[in-house]
């Protein structure tokens, strides 16, 4: 008995190290020709090696499974594979509490507030530029009023100084005319004057 228990436990304590040892990859000089066959009910695999070693309980364990997914019996159409149900979980919305709700207005009044200021301020900044601008307007208005009006008084005296100059002429002109006249007078008066002297001698004879 106690060497069946001892056997036993020997047969377990392999077991327990073939299973915790990990699978070695595949070499092409070790390949095993194993057929999968689905005889089991339940859809059960089972592999079988194809040599004439007996089964024994190590051959069992030292079986290996293909890794590839083509090669490990997919292709069985009776297998049903369980469907996967997705749905879309609605996380819950966060509800604001009354403390909040009013805080968030405190502060979006204290914000509109803030925007009235700064738009007052904006508009009284505008129309004090408006007022300046209006003043700068008229006080060069002014200006160009004022420097048309030098410039209409200039060149109506101008026309005055023109005016003048050209009577002035014209007077010396008629003055010169006149003197010339009176010269030529008194030149055909001394002419006459001197012919008549010339002729006083000769009033007492007789021209024959």
């Amino acid at each position: 008995m106690n060497k069946f228990l001892l056997h036993l436990f020997s047969l377990q304590h392999l077991c327990f190290i073939f299973r915790i040892t990990p699978k070695r990859p595949l070499q092409e000089d070790r390949k095993r020709n194993t057929d999968h066959v689905n005889n089991e009910p339940g859809g059960k695999r089972r592999w079988q090696v194809q040599n004439n070693e007996p089964k024994t309980v190590f051959s069992r364990l030292s079986a290996r499974v293909p890794s590839n997914p083509d090669d490990s019996g997919d292709d069985d159409d009776g297998s049903v594979r369980p469907a996967v149900s997705s749905r879309v979980i609605a996380t819950p919305r966060e509800i604001p509490s009354r403390q909040d709700v009013i805080r968030r207005e405190n502060v979006d009044e204290r914000s509109k507030q803030r925007n009235k200021r700064m738009f007052g301020a904006l508009l009284g900044t505008l129309q004090k530029f408006r007022q300046e601008e209006t003043k700068l307007k008229a006080k060069e208005d002014k200006k160009a009023e004022v420097e048309a009006r030098v410039e209409e008084a200039k060149r109506r005296e101008k026309e005055e100084l023109r005016r003048e100059r050209q009577q002035l002429f014209l007077s010396r002109k008629r003055q010169l005319a006149e003197v010339k006249a009176l010269e030529a007078k008194l030149a055909r008066s001394k002419q006459f004057q001197e012919w008549r002297s010339s002729q006083l001698p000769l009033a007492n004879f007789i021209r024959t």
